[in-house]
């Protein structure tokens, strides 16, 4: 591991500012030179405050987010500031206070609103796409998408990720997919009895010439298409009738995602599960960066109250290893 920090820190928090890169970097981070930049702008920040003793109150908070150029930039920034106020936290300094991401209200601009297919609509395009495997039982295009459709309701994976998955990448004996995703970040997800079977029926069902070989076929025996998935889920919601969103926009892959977080957040709510670790949960069986963008899945719930915000305020860290199953078996 290469301990080498590119900056020379200046500021009252000089020593503690290097240490927590080394400590970041200990737990496995990839703390690389955009990362240390970030840090040594708070190292310029402190400085220019020209600080008497090692403090951290909510004023300098507010000074700090001043500096961000954007909103979206804000959020890092607030997040690098976090991070830093945790960690001398755990070491025992006093005057540091922990801030509250939901007393800054930092959020992106989020004009678009996500679809969230309902129950109807969901059996409808499953019972559509399973009648359109019977009629054109030749027609490999129609088992692959039924295959696609159901991994991205029970597992909420993006559509690349699951395009992409290969022969190597599930395990039989488990029932666990190994999923590449965004920022070539790897994570497991297991699947339950019923979506294992239709994967397996379908993995069974073909021919693959080796184990780096993708699932997922077209006619041609050709890797599926991002153009032919969109092209048969067009093709589906037509013939279920469901209508383009209030946008004048066809619904997309990624609407099945985002239907699969909502549900499983009011899934765990009605079995009683503590929300302060459920969104740590799910942030991680998402592949999300961090658990900023699966918070904003609480304000799609009907019960987005402030008694949620508050039970999710202090999330914990910590990565859980245990498997999930947040859809039962299909009736």
């Amino acid at each position: 591991m290469n301990n080498d920090v590119p900056f020379i820190f200046e500021s009252i928090f000089k020593e503690e500012l290097y240490n927590y890169i080394l400590n970041k970097r200990s737990q496995g981070n990839q703390f690389n030179r955009t990362k240390c930049l970030r840090v040594k702008k708070m190292d310029t920040f402190f400085k220019d405050l020209d600080l008497q003793k090692k403090q951290i109150n909510y004023d300098i908070i507010d000074e700090w987010l001043k500096k961000a150029p954007t909103i979206k930039a804000k959020t890092a920034y607030f997040l690098d500031i976090l991070g830093f106020c945790k960690y001398l936290n755990i070491l025992g300094y006093k005057n540091i206070i922990i801030p509250n991401y939901f007393d800054y209200r930092i959020s992106y601009s989020r004009d678009f609103i996500p679809y969230i297919f309902c129950k109807a609509e969901i059996n409808s395009i499953f019972k559509i796409a399973k009648n359109n495997i019977l009629k054109f039982n030749d027609n490999l295009n129609y088992k692959t998408f039924y295959t696609l459709i159901s991994l991205y309701f029970t597992c909420g994976l993006r559509c690349s990720e699951a395009l992409n998955i290969k022969y190597k990448d599930y395990n039989f004996k488990t029932k666990e997919l190994m999923i590449l995703g965004k920022n070539n970040v790897m994570r497991l997800i297991p699947l339950n009895d019923s979506v294992s079977k239709v994967l397996e029926s379908y993995i069974n069902n073909n021919h693959y010439l080796n184990y780096d070989s993708f699932i997922f076929l077209n006619n041609k025996y050709k890797h599926y298409s991002w153009d032919s998935l969109y092209n048969m889920l067009k093709k589906v919601l037509k013939q279920a009738n469901i209508p383009k969103t209030y946008q004048g926009k066809s619904q997309r892959i990624h609407d099945f995602r985002h239907t699969f977080a909502v549900n499983a957040l009011k899934q765990m709510q009605e079995k009683g599960f503590d929300l302060y670790t459920s969104l740590n949960v799910l942030s991680t069986y998402l592949g999300h960066k961090g658990i900023i963008e699966t918070e904003y899945y609480l304000r799609l719930l009907p019960q987005n109250d402030k008694e949620i915000f508050d039970k999710t305020n202090n999330y914990s860290k910590k990565i859980y290893k245990e498997k999930m199953v947040f859809y039962e078996k299909e009736s």
